[in-house]
């Protein structure tokens, strides 16, 4: 048998198994030959080339998405989670649910945990595995939700976080944004409010998500801010919103005046909470994670790929201005080609 006939053959037998899915018996039965030639046969495949193998991790994507995330905004960790053919509500009962997982035995081991309302924050916590752990308290880290006309002002997050941990619910029995910062400086020096407030300081972790600062944000949607005050915001560069304090993409405040009537702790006290855990979903939360994380609000995120990948788009650094350079040799203007400096009109 010549070489190259040795080589078709091969093909043949490898392409029947691999591709067709023959069995070796059958592919014994077309060729005319033993199955023991035909185990051989296609070993030698595999030894001269013809046949190769890539093993694959389906994960490996995703995996490659929060290293980059966690690189880019030097976080601690960062968890992304598969969101591929899934819808939005699916994509956060997923990524809800690994994060829940993921969160559980630290929060086990904790003595405080800090939590606010939200739809996020509330399937977070209705995934959390049950547990008893008496000494545990999750407290509320801002006022509750106004009461308005068919919604509970009770945080619903927090009650059901502490049920599925059989750990104490430490509420704040006052509404997150209150009429005039004098009202405001009253309910805050309430005994019983300033305990709340300084035990929700002392937390171990804080588990967040952020909304936005757009007639779209959760705020607006329930009713809690008005068109005026999103107006304000948004001239003022804000971009999202966690525990009832705006901020601009860069992190910085917004919005000082709603600021000065909100009751919840303070950015610099949210910052020294050891664990800062940011959970989100979806491509259009992107500026608003990127200006929390911008910010320094969290130290680990849970995000599904949809945007991790947006947010990785959103923040992509600018690419360095060579414009005014020049070769000191010749004087020559510099361009920026292929990864490198190099004269304008010279290879």
């Amino acid at each position: 048998m010549t070489r190259s006939s040795r080589r078709d053959l091969l093909v043949n037998v490898s392409t029947m198994y691999h591709k067709q899915g023959l069995t070796q018996g059958e592919i014994a039965s077309k060729v005319k030959v033993s199955r023991q030639t035909v185990s051989r046969l296609l070993q030698e495949a595999v030894d001269v080339g013809i046949v190769t193998f890539e093993i694959r991790d389906p994960t490996s994507e995703v995996k490659e998405l929060g290293m980059q995330v966690r690189t880019r905004f030097n976080l601690a960790e960062a968890t992304v989670v598969d969101a591929g053919g899934l819808d939005a509500d699916r994509a956060l009962r997923e990524t809800t649910r690994v994060a829940a997982l993921g969160c559980y035995e630290r929060m086990a081991s904790s003595s405080i945990i800090g939590m606010l309302w939200g739809p996020t924050v509330l399937e977070f916590s209705h995934n959390l595995p049950r547990g008893q752990y008496p000494g545990l308290t999750i407290a509320q880290m801002g006022g509750m939700l106004p009461t308005i006309p068919g919604r509970n002002a009770i945080d619903p997050a927090v009650t059901a976080a502490a049920d599925m941990l059989g750990a104490e619910a430490d509420l704040i029995a006052a509404p997150l944004f209150v009429d005039t910062p004098v009202i405001r400086n009253a309910i805050m020096s309430d005994s019983r409010i300033a305990a709340a407030l300084e035990k929700a300081r002392r937390a171990d972790m804080y588990i967040f998500s952020v909304g936005k600062a757009t007639i779209d944000g959760g705020l607006y949607q329930s009713g809690y801010v008005t068109t005026a005050e999103i107006d304000m915001l948004e001239s003022e560069g804000a971009v999202g919103e966690l525990c009832g304090l705006f901020y601009s993409a860069t992190g910085e405040s917004c919005g000082a005046e709603l600021e000065s009537r909100t009751i919840a702790l303070t950015r610099d006290e949210i910052r020294t909470i050891p664990q800062r855990v940011l959970i989100a979903a979806g491509a259009s939360k992107a500026p608003a994670v990127a200006g929390a994380l911008a910010g320094g609000y969290a130290t680990e995120v849970f995000l599904d790929s949809n945007l991790a990948t947006a947010l990785l788009e959103l923040t992509e650094p600018e690419p360095a201005d060579h414009s005014d350079l020049s070769c000191p040799a010749c004087g020559v203007a510099l361009q920026y080609r292929d990864g490198s400096l190099a004269p304008a009109g010279h290879p």
